[in-house]
């Protein structure tokens, strides 16, 4: 998250640094805010198609109540530790 903050703040006109921080919030579970991001980086670059689509995946997540949305990141959260304990060394 503190790389993708740096990297808008050192350079506001750089796209991927938007995706790359609205693609951190998302995985933080802060859906609000990574689609805020999103936005953000679309007001730079309104065609960048990572953005577009980053942002279509926020706003799938910010259409349900902050309680579902609470939900859903625990549930992603728990399948991603049972994948990680189900792999093999």
């Amino acid at each position: 998250m503190r790389d993708a903050e740096r990297c808008v703040a050192l350079n506001p006109q750089f796209a991927k640094g938007y995706n790359r921080k609205a693609l951190a919030l998302y995985q933080l579970g802060r859906y609000v805010e990574s689609e805020q991001a999103a936005l953000a980086g679309l007001k730079v670059d309104p065609e960048n198609a990572a953005l577009k689509s980053t942002l279509k995946t926020a706003q799938i997540e910010t259409a349900d109540s902050p309680e579902v949305q609470a939900q859903m990141y625990k549930f992603r959260q728990e399948s991603r530790v049972a994948s990680w304990c189900t792999q093999p060394y």
